[in-house]
């Protein structure tokens, strides 16, 4: 019975740190898409295509951080529930 805690606290710390990671993908999206543009240029893209190429970062930056801060809290909530489920 104890076993089954530490696996629910462990999945409660697991979702803690995909809900913060995803969250700081959503604040850092646009500095990690611009890095991201200017390596693909500095590679030999051309400059005329860096504003597409920079809003296709961001939107990839954006939907990956939103999926992983999205899920992280899903698990969290879920995980804080069945906890709260088993101490009362």
């Amino acid at each position: 019975m104890m076993t089954k805690n530490y696996a629910l606290y462990g999945l409660i710390a697991l979702s803690i740190i995909l809900t913060i990671s995803g969250f700081i993908q959503l604040l850092n999206s646009i500095e990690n898409a611009i890095h991201s543009a200017n390596d693909y240029i500095s590679t030999g893209g051309s400059a005329e295509t860096f504003i597409p190429i920079t809003n296709g970062y961001i939107a990839t930056n954006v939907t990956k951080g939103g999926i992983m801060f999205f899920v992280g809290l899903i698990f969290l909530c879920v995980s804080i529930l069945n906890l709260s489920k088993k101490l009362n």
